[in-house]
């Protein structure tokens, strides 16, 4: 069985990076996968539950960060390439505590990443896979082939990192092969880099479904989800201001956690009494599907400031629940008048009021939610697509 080693932020550990799940059950079919982390998140040592022929190792920055900096000191290696960054800091006018904070963290990462990877036997992979497109690939030894990066849209969107992303050039200058999963993200990275090798290689879901039986609606009720982290840049707030100005009986449920929840719900209590929100959580995507399968949902919500392409759309989409979402990042890839509502990233709530408001038979969207999903988001079909990509190259 051929070998992929696989670099990610977390993965396994802790509960980040749902969607690459659905990833690893279809590679690992005809891959020994072993995984390679870069850090605990939020120094959640729980590792989930893995596939056959999935094995990892402990992440390559120690939990505590003093740590890090400490082995960085041992590495000057690409000094001068450091240096750069700080200069086109300096020329752009862009030198802020952000930014330096910025640079530091990526400088000692990349460091503590080099000394690490110099100890690994890299020929014995057939395959090397980055799941972000971040500037650790360019620290591989100039020699390896079949080097694969995944281009989700965040990691080299300077808009979404206030002008500035350390190492940007070079991350995305390298004769690697990058895999954006959208249209967008590929734009970008051509953006960037106009001579970029690259094939576009969508995400996909899972439907768990053994029936197309939709569950049955509640009688005069509207249920809404949403599924995001309660940041900032997911403006989940506006769900909240966009309730106030309904009539209808409302049920809102949201999964997801995060450091804005207790603010969130405390918004949710000036609601009418005509609505009712269930907070969740972080749950287990398997607890997502079992909602979706038992429960009749008339709409999904995401109202981000910006995006990839939204797995937890693509999954609401497998059910035939049709979303009203901000046409941010590659989302316009999944929302179109057929299969939701797609409005300016801004805009005003009462717009989704209205929307929650004017719901009624929505049977053609459900349908075509569902079609659009099966023909471009299926994750069947989008990751055998990846694995034919990789046994062909490695």
């Amino acid at each position: 069985m051929k070998t992929i080693l696989l670099f990610t932020s977390s993965f396994p550990f802790g509960k980040q990076e749902t969607f690459l799940e659905n990833e690893i059950v279809h590679l690992s079919k005809q891959f020994h996968i072993h995984l390679l982390p870069s850090y605990y998140n939020q120094n959640d040592t729980a590792v989930r539950e893995l596939p056959d022929h999935v094995t990892y190792s402990v992440p390559i920055l120690p939990r505590r960060k003093v740590f890090w900096l400490l082995q960085s000191l041992l590495s000057w290696s690409h000094l001068r390439t450091e240096l750069n960054e700080l200069v086109f800091l300096i020329k752009t006018k862009r030198v802020t505590f952000r930014n330096l904070f910025k640079l530091l963290n990526s400088t000692t990462h990349l460091r503590v990443f080099r000394r690490r990877i110099q100890k690994e036997d890299l020929r014995r992979y057939d395959i090397l896979y980055f799941y972000w497109c971040n500037a650790t690939s360019t620290r591989l030894p100039d020699h390896l082939q079949n080097v694969f990066i995944r281009i989700h849209g965040g990691e080299i969107n300077t808009r979404r990192h206030e002008g500035f992303i350390p190492y940007l050039s070079e991350t995305t200058h390298t004769a690697h092969t990058y895999l954006p999963i959208s249209n967008d993200a590929a734009d970008m990275l051509l953006r960037a880099n106009p001579e970029a090798h690259y094939e576009t290689h969508r995400l996909g879901t899972f439907q768990n479904l053994s029936t197309n039986v939709e569950p049955a609606q509640e009688a005069q009720q509207i249920q809404l989800v949403s599924c995001s982290s309660l940041i900032d840049l997911k403006r989940v707030h506006l769900i909240v201001e966009a309730l106030r100005d309904t009539s209808k009986p409302i049920a809102w449920t949201h999964f997801g956690d995060g450091p804005l929840l207790n603010t969130i719900s405390a918004l949710s209590q000036t609601l009418p009494e005509t609505v009712s929100c269930e907070f969740k959580g972080r749950v287990s995507n398997a607890e997502v599907h079992l909602f979706y399968q038992e429960t009749h949902v008339d709409l999904f919500v995401n109202v981000s400031s910006t995006e990839g392409v939204p797995v937890s759309i693509m999954e609401a989409m497998s059910y035939g629940i049709p979303a009203f979402a901000t046409n941010v990042g590659g989302v316009r890839e999944l929302v179109t008048d057929q299969t939701g509502y797609l409005v300016e990233k801004d805009f005003e709530p009462t717009e989704l009021s209205r929307c929650i408001e004017g719901i009624r038979d929505q049977q053609e969207k459900r349908d075509a939610s569902r079609r659009f999903w099966a023909k471009h988001y299926d994750g069947a079909t989008n990751y055998r697509k990846l694995l034919e990509l990789f046994n062909q190259r490695g």
